[in-house]
């Protein structure tokens, strides 16, 4: 944003946080957990907060006057604003509501205040909430125990960078963004320096929807100037600028909001005895000297002016381009919600998601591939086999089997040519392919009819159009299987006699070939085992089962390519060696019904 540039202008990423994996220097938000009787601290943490404690004896005081403060602001946000999205920014180790003794520490509270989420849940059943860090560990425990429903979330983020916050996909797909979101901002901003406090401030105000509001605390050294500076030397020590400022200059940092009644004032005593008045139930035992914050609180009057709004064109076009697979199968998740009557708004709340993110998913954005299951549940559809049939259309991520599939250009992308092979078969095949340009567009996805899609039976391949005729001459398809998977058996004779039907029904095609490399070939494919050979320009050799090393990907993938088809057997052998599979199983799956055995493998 251009009118940010007289504050801060910087292409750098921010800097990274400070060592918080090592144990053995203090880490701030580890030493506030154990100051509030957490038990996610250490011996250094531990050393630091009782030295400091000592030199600043209203220290402990203060941190739990900050922490019982969440509740009042997020009441306030919630009940007197209406808002019903959240983002507690910087949330910290996550305390243990609800225990007696205080987080396990046996010094006597009946309970420690509650976590944001039980909070706002209690004014609006429908509230969703964000919990975000920058500490990777922060985020750990937070996701154990935060992360407790299907309308709380959490993520990493930091606050120096609040584009990339509110621009995540954690917040553009759980959140409505033409919809108010209230920021929790407790105790964050003593941790920045000057310039990223205040671009944190201003870009919450540009950049969050209409009507959304801040809850802010604030560290102040202006009613006990000493001690506070002692405190500030004593994190200095450890390496740690923290940052107290004066009424004055938070007044400055917040000068983009106007301020509810009434204004800042020490966080103990902002609207101690006025509405919203916290409900018994989220109260805590804990009786504090009000004359202890040494900070101050505020929450912001919503905002007025809306943001540029985030649009889908706007999503998209900070993703990868749409693989094919991606596009039909968002396409046929698309019918499948329209044939159910299903509106795009009411599946979005079945899910706890917003309409915008399953519109972006209908329309093929990378992160489907994670949420097919989802879409379903949201559905009410219990068809594993369907789902199945449209998830083998999708790039392969987390099966490591499905790495034997390959690309010219990208490894293990199911997606493109292999999305055809994996929707007709389970046979664990080694193919190459060598895909032009006309694979990555949306006329890949056309070759497969969407109402055939959902009208298939269960688990059934739908029928496969034809390409277009200007499309055959550049679209065609290699597709070399090892004769050891003809032959031996990997699944039920009836189940692999159907997968071999298929292959044939493809080699029907006019855009794919189906070839076979018999035993007796003088190159092997190394589905059979094969654990190293050579090629011309260097030897590969085969990791994990799968993955091969020792060429540039490319150069080794049309070698092996060009080899495999050059000594593959010709078209019309290698169909009479798949129906001769094919009958093979048929055989065997008669003899099993005699033998009840699915195994019995031919006599010789």
């Amino acid at each position: 944003m251009d009118d940010l540039d007289g504050v801060i202008h910087t292409d750098d990423t921010p800097a990274p946080p400070p060592a918080y994996d090592n144990i053995r220097r203090p880490w701030p938000p580890r030493i506030y957990d154990f100051m509030t009787g957490g038990s996610e601290y250490y011996a250094a943490d531990s050393e630091l907060g009782r030295r400091v404690a000592e030199t600043v004896p209203w220290l402990q005081a203060s941190m739990w006057i900050n922490k019982r403060h969440r509740t009042k602001g997020a009441l306030v946000l919630a009940e007197e604003l209406g808002i019903r999205q959240f983002i507690d920014l910087g949330c910290g180790y996550p305390s243990y509501y609800g225990t007696t003794g205080g987080s396990k520490s046996g010094k006597g509270r009946e309970y420690i205040p509650p976590h944001t989420f039980h909070v706002v849940r209690s004014v609006h059943q429908d509230a969703r909430v964000v919990y975000a860090d920058v500490d990777p560990y922060v985020f750990g425990h937070a996701k154990t125990v935060l992360d407790e429903d299907r309308r709380t979330r959490t993520m990493l983020a930091d606050a120096r960078d609040i584009p990339a916050l509110l621009s995540n996909y954690e917040i553009v797909e759980f959140f409505d963004l033409d919809r108010p979101i209230g920021v929790l901002l407790h105790d964050v901003l003593p941790w920045l320096d000057d310039d990223e406090a205040t671009l944190a401030l201003r870009h919450l105000h540009d950049l969050l929807p209409a009507g959304s509001a801040v809850s802010l605390t604030h560290a102040t050294g202006d009613h006990d100037a000493e001690t506070m500076t002692a405190l500030v030397s004593e994190y200095a020590e450890s390496g740690f600028d923290y940052r107290p400022r004066s009424l004055g200059q938070i007044r400055e940092l917040l000068s983009p909001w106007d301020l509810l009644d009434p204004g800042l004032q020490p966080t103990a005593q902002w609207r101690e005895d006025q509405p919203p008045h916290i409900p018994p139930h989220l109260r805590t035992t804990l009786h504090l000297p009000p004359d202890a914050s040494h900070a101050y609180a505020a929450v912001t009057v919503p905002k007025t002016i809306a943001p540029e709004p985030v649009t889908l064109t706007g999503l998209l076009a900070k993703e990868p381009a749409r693989a094919p697979g991606l596009l039909l199968v968002g396409a046929a998740l698309e019918a499948l919600r329209e044939k159910k009557g299903i509106s795009r708004e009411a599946l979005a709340k079945s899910m706890a998601r917003s309409s915008l993110t399953v519109e972006l998913w209908e329309t093929g954005s990378h992160r489907l591939a994670d949420h097919v299951y989802e879409v379903f549940r949201g559905l009410d559809l219990d068809d594993y086999e369907s789902r199945l049939v449209l998830e083998r259309l999708l790039p392969a991520k987390k099966r490591p089997w499905d790495k034997e599939h390959f690309g010219d250009d990208y490894a293990g992308n199911m997606d493109r040519a292999f999305a055809l092979l994996r929707a007709a078969t389970s046979v664990r095949v080694f193919t190459i392919g060598r895909l032009p340009d006309a694979f990555h567009t949306p006329a890949y996805a056309s070759l497969f009819p969407v109402e055939d899609l959902i009208e298939a039976q269960p688990g059934q391949l739908p029928t496969i159009a034809t390409p277009r005729a200007e499309d055959t001459d550049s679209c065609t398809w290699d597709l070399v299987l090892d004769e050891a998977v003809l032959r031996r058996p990997y699944g039920h004779p009836r189940y692999l006699g159907g997968q071999f039907n298929r292959l044939l029904y493809l080699d029907t095609l006019p855009h794919i070939t189906v070839r076979v490399l018999a035993y007796d070939s003088p190159y092997s494919m190394p589905v059979a085992g094969l654990t190293e050979y050579t090629l011309p320009g260097g030897t590969l050799w085969r990791s994990d089962g799968f993955t091969y090393s020792g060429l540039d990907k490319g150069e080794r993938f049309r070698l092996l390519m060009d080899r495999a088809v050059e000594h593959a057997e010709p078209e019309a052998e290698s169909r009479a060696m798949l129906e001769a599979a094919r009958d093979r199983m048929a055989e065997l799956d008669s003899r099993s019904l005699v033998h009840d055995s699915s195994w019995d493998e031919p006599d010789e």
